[in-house]
């Protein structure tokens, strides 16, 4: 057995095998319910609220690892899961990894045609649960990303930001503003956030351009053209002895810190980091305005997304039909598409709420901005996402990409965009390689 198959295989079957046999023998003291999972306590908080005490559903919270493996070790050993999966994206593709027959949720495809709601969901946002054509959950939200930017420094400097369209005029305007502003030698401020640790920045930014990480077949183009421009020009921000970008952690108390302190002018913010701003950097209440990305070229996309979460059937339900009807019954409920924007600042996808005038309410945060109405008009232009359960991989190695060639640049002494080029093409090449050796070791593939 052990030469047929690889051990690690063999290890996750057997961890799988057990965990479902866990699960299918725990008692549950609302075995009439149907039992819905998610991976967020503000979603668990909303649909609580929603179903009250006494509902039909049992709304449960679930920490992502453990998540991941219980419904991972249900679909491979065909053991009862929860009734209706709420599932964020990295894990909702791990179902893609083997065959498109085994994958583990229910084909909704001819349902949502049948129901007519295929054309009332906006459609970049319905992708990365897409597999070969058919469609394996609803997106829940859309997340498009603006630029979150400090308003009180530009207006006292006499700066209209809003009105710069490109990178390149957003970068020139806001010069007068950065740099070595006390004198002692080290660079106080700067234009832009830009993790170099997490590769949902630097993905971001691709995605903005146009590009992606794999193509229609699944293939990795980490390498692409596009993205070696992207590269380039992102690791140049960071060139000189004043340089625009900052590597400011994301998702730590540190980093709202330096972000409230002002060491950035700007960072990019979909939909449901404009609530965490409000959460989690107070002192910036009334200083903060939002605006449409800067475009790579004039003219180009003015948005990109970050994040996806989706809503999905086991395809063992024993109970399908009552939970489709009650997926349903959320998706098409106007009070949840209100409740996700006032409570957590997340976009319905789907199209028939985005004329509730509760998009169009001032913020004071944002300086009275109607935010809702402004991510709105983004909606339909976030670009599409590859479902591929590579993703999060191909991410990180880009971000090591960006850190290697920032590094190396720095290194060099390197600051034009020709001398720079060629690094960020060997480190794009590298993490290509690494991607497709990774997929190489998929019996399934």
């Amino acid at each position: 057995m052990f030469e047929r198959y690889p051990l690690g295989l063999l290890v996750i079957l057997m961890v799988a095998v057990a965990s479902a046999a866990f699960v299918a023998l725990r008692p549950s003291a609302d075995s009439d319910k149907l039992v819905f999972w998610t991976f967020t306590q503000d979603h668990q908080d909303i649909f609580r609220e929603i179903y009250g005490p006494e509902g039909i559903v049992d709304v449960q919270l679930l920490d992502m690892q453990a998540f991941e493996r219980r419904m991972l070790s249900g679909f491979f050993t065909g053991t009862p899961v929860a009734d209706i999966i709420m599932v964020e994206r990295s894990v909702a593709s791990q179902a893609w990894r083997g065959p498109t027959e085994a994958i583990g949720f229910l084909d909704l495809t001819d349902r949502l045609e049948a129901e007519g709601l295929l054309d009332r969901i906006n459609a970049p946002s319905q992708r990365p649960w897409t597999v070969d054509g058919r469609i394996y959950g609803l997106p829940f939200d859309v997340h498009p990303v603006m630029l979150a930017y400090r308003a009180d420094i530009y207006d006292a400097a006499g700066i209209d930001i809003a009105q710069a369209e490109t990178w390149d005029e957003f970068m020139e305007m806001s010069r007068p503003l950065i740099g070595d502003l006390t004198g002692n030698g080290s660079v106080d401020r700067f234009a832009l956030e830009v993790s170099q640790m997490d590769g949902l920045s630097i993905v971001m930014l691709m995605q903005q351009a146009g590009a992606d990480l794999f193509d229609e077949a699944d293939q990795p183009t980490l390498n692409a053209e596009l993205n070696v421009e992207v590269l380039t020009r992102t690791a140049q921000w960071f060139s000189g002895d004043e340089p625009v970008a900052a590597d400011i952690p994301l998702f730590t108390g540190a980093g709202e810190r330096l972000r409230g302190e002002g060491l950035v002018l700007a960072w990019m913010c979909p939909d449901w980091r404009a609530r965490r701003n409000i959460l989690y950097i107070e002192g910036l209440h009334g200083k903060l305005r939002l605006m449409p990305l800067p475009a790579w070229e004039k003219g180009g996309r003015r948005t990109s997304v970050w994040g996806g979460t989706m809503l999905g059937l086991p395809k063992n339900g024993e109970r399908t039909e009552e939970a489709w009807e009650q997926i349903l019954h959320l998706y098409t409920s106007p009070e949840l598409g209100r409740t996700k924007w006032e409570k957590l600042y997340i976009l319905s996808p789907f199209k028939d709420f985005w004329d509730d005038p509760v998009f169009d309410q001032p913020d004071p945060y944002y300086q009275n901005q109607p935010i809702g109405r402004l991510y709105l008009e983004l909606a339909d232009s976030v670009p599409e996402r590859t479902p591929s359960v590579y993703f999060p991989f191909a991410a990180q190695q880009l971000a090591d990409a960006l850190h290697r060639t920032v590094r190396r640049m720095r290194q060099s002494g390197f600051t034009e965009y020709a001398d720079i080029e060629p690094l960020a093409r060997r480190e794009l090449d590298r993490v290509q390689a690494n991607v497709e050796n990774l997929m190489s070791r998929n019996v399934f593939q």
